[in-house]
């Protein structure tokens, strides 16, 4: 698969997504901003990029940079993103949740 092409940042983008989900934030990071600064990614993949690396930011309090980042989504690529989420697990023995999962349906 080429990566510079539509399916090489959808490929991407879901191991970007499992990196962040493994706790791995730095290759999450990278993969992020190789499919925002790429060639060839479609505008829906890009938004979701950018919501991972917003959150990444945000969960790393760098608050203004995680606005920027969100800033930089279009409300319709959001919508055609579709299916996007955030999850915490619950609560364990009355602890607070210190992990968050991010999900998106395909299209």
């Amino acid at each position: 698969m080429k990566p510079n092409t539509f399916y090489g940042h959808q490929a991407r983008y879901v191991r970007a997504v499992a990196k962040f989900n493994a706790g791995d934030t730095g290759g999450a990071t990278k993969l992020l901003d190789e499919i925002i600064g790429g060639k060839g990614a479609d505008k829906v993949t890009v938004a979701r990029a950018r919501l991972v690396r917003a959150r990444l930011l945000y969960e790393a309090k760098k608050n203004e940079e995680a606005l920027a980042e969100y800033l930089q989504v279009k409300r319709t690529d959001i919508t055609q993103a579709g299916g996007c989420s955030w999850s915490a697990p619950g609560p364990a023995s009355g602890s607070a949740p210190t992990t968050t999962r991010w999900a998106c349906s395909t299209r």
